[in-house]
């Protein structure tokens, strides 16, 4: 099993919905009055509403990148975390991406990128 790395700027999103909710519950709080089941579905509901708004819980488009977006990854040494033999997974910048090689490279080797399309990498083994 991969472990996930810890995302700040998720976290971050989670807490703003978190205190969305809260601030919600409190002002419903404070107009109507004090009810244990009103303050939790206004708080759950409004959680959930601040986390949509916010991105959360929608799946991440499968974005092709293109042109200047890609340029600057070609040529970068890549930390092979998942063996490519033909496909594999790279670490870039702590965000895991499909890679793909000619050649098999094991996990904890180093690579290089060549080419990039989509969300998929091209790699060559570092220094070959």
């Amino acid at each position: 099993m991969q472990r996930r790395r810890f995302n700040t700027e998720e976290a971050v999103r989670h807490i703003l919905a978190l205190l969305g909710g809260a601030v919600a519950t409190a002002l419903v709080s404070g107009i109507y009055g004090s009810s244990l089941v009103l303050e939790a579905l206004v708080f759950f509901g409004a959680t959930i509403a601040t986390g949509y708004f916010l991105g959360l819980y929608r799946a991440a488009p499968d974005i092709e990148l293109v042109g200047g977006d890609v340029e600057h990854m070609i040529g970068r040494r890549v930390r092979v975390m998942e063996s490519i033999n033909p496909r594999g997974k790279i670490l870039y910048h702590s965000e895991l991406w499909t890679a793909i090689s000619d050649t098999p490279i094991e996990a904890d080797e180093w690579a290089e990128i060549v080419a990039v399309k989509g969300k998929t990498v091209t790699v060559k083994r570092w220094g070959s």
